[in-house]
């Protein structure tokens, strides 16, 4: 579905490339034909042209402005309906010129010297289409009425005849230049197949710019934009494998356990959805990454993949805006009679290795470091100290304002020996 969506995005980006271009040529035929009059020798044909020129530039306004991803198809099928009606009314005049202006009686066989002229414009919009499926049939139905007008003009013109001789061409009306229609016909044939090889490439290119738009709109699911903007560009990334201080912070369900024992397996995914969804909101919010899920645990960092000078107040807010988000979400399902769902959150601040791990089939951009287990065994204190919010000494002396905490020295966190002085707050 997205791959269509992404595809489909493009083609309309063409349509409408390719709708100004008529746009353009409408306004200046309006204008060519409003200066010159002359150009029609019948004043009723040019009445005619003015309004249907008049009525495209309108229709192509319509078609710029309106198109969108739904309605895609149904303007191209619009567009062809109205070039048929176009071509009718084009034949209409070009016959009532004729009654006082007889092309063919004043220029001869030199007038099949101009067939392949009004070709140019039609190809250059068929490659702006940049859809193989509805270019095909626009080049087919152009060449169709090129052949249908050539073969007419042929069929009524029996005394025409091919030939190379100089004196005879620039002397007979009815002579047309063989060296010059055949090298018209090798351009358009070249320039038709052109035309295919750049449509044909264009197709290619929009099938790995979905894929590389599949890859961005997945990294955006797990990663704020400014990391995806270093993912992308693998590079800079590799030049940021470097050792930074870094706030890193994580969350988790209280009695996750136990209150997943009464639901069924879609139940507590989408229980977990809806939580991670919460809280990466409020880290993205914030100018947090989220590093990875793990179960029902959510692991942010503050400061990857650079620091934003402010990554521990950034971190402090982003609490703040889970806090608000959690109590909203605990008033909606009170209301609607389910358990109250609590988290708990800890925060540390402290050197750790930013980067890609893993090898070249997966490469993960993520923090490791010690700083990472103290965040982790932090958040789970939370339950020994019945609190929701624990933070490290090291993250609020950097903070930009002074918060309210019960601090505890000396604490010792499971798995580590070192113990650390870390505070209780209320946010």
């Amino acid at each position: 579905m997205i791959d269509k969506q992404l595809k489909r995005k493009r083609y309309v980006s063409g349509f409408r490339d390719a709708n100004i271009l008529f746009l353009i040529l409408s306004i200046i035929s309006f204008f060519v034909f409003i200066f010159f009059p002359s150009l029609n020798s019948d004043y009723t044909a040019f009445q005619i042209r003015i309004v249907t020129l008049a009525i495209a530039a309108g229709i192509h306004i319509c078609m710029i402005i309106f198109v969108n991803e739904k309605n895609y198809y149904w303007l191209i099928f619009i567009l062809f309906f109205w070039f048929f009606i176009d071509g009718s009314v084009r034949s209409h005049v070009e016959a009532l010129n004729s009654e006082a202006w007889n092309l063919s009686e004043i220029f001869g066989a030199k007038v099949a010297d101009y067939f392949f002229i009004s070709l140019a414009p039609f190809l250059v919009v068929v490659a702006c289409l940049s859809n193989i499926y509805v270019s095909g049939p626009v080049v087919i139905m152009v060449l169709f009425f090129h052949i249908l007008a050539g073969y007419s003009a042929f069929r009524d013109n029996p005394e025409w005849y091919f030939s190379v001789e100089p004196v005879i061409i620039t002397t007979d009306v009815d002579a047309i230049n063989g060296v010059i229609f055949v090298s018209n016909m090798m351009l358009t044939i070249m320039a038709l197949l052109g035309v295919a090889l750049i449509i044909w490439r264009m197709e290619k290119i929009t099938k790995d710019a979905v894929s590389q738009e599949r890859s961005s709109v997945t990294l955006g699911r797990y990663f704020s934009p400014e990391v995806r903007a270093e993912i992308e560009n693998m590079e800079t990334v590799q030049r940021l494998n470097r050792q930074q201080n870094v706030a890193i912070m994580f969350t988790d369900i209280v009695g996750f356990t136990k209150l997943s024992e009464g639901l069924d397996p879609k139940e507590v995914l989408d229980l977990i959805s809806e939580y991670q969804t919460k809280m990466v909101a409020a880290i993205f919010k914030n100018g947090g990454t989220v590093d990875k899920f793990i179960g029902d645990a959510v692991m942010a960092t503050f400061g990857t993949p650079m620091s934003r000078g402010n990554d521990c107040q950034n971190a402090l807010d982003c609490a703040r805006n889970m806090q608000i988000s959690m109590r909203q979400w605990e008033t909606e399902r009170k209301s609607q009679n389910l358990p109250i769902i609590k988290h708990r959150i800890g925060i540390h601040y402290g050197p750790c290795f930013v980067g890609n791990v893993g090898s070249e089939e997966r490469t993960e951009f993520t923090v490791i470091g010690d700083a990472v287990n103290i965040a982790s065994r932090i958040c789970e204190s939370c339950k020994e100290l019945k609190c929701e919010t624990l933070i490290t000494d090291d993250f609020k002396l950097r903070l930009s304002e002074n918060i309210a905490s019960t601090e505890y020295e000396d604490f010792a966190i499971r798995g580590r020996q070192e113990t650390l002085t870390i505070h209780k707050i209320e946010i």
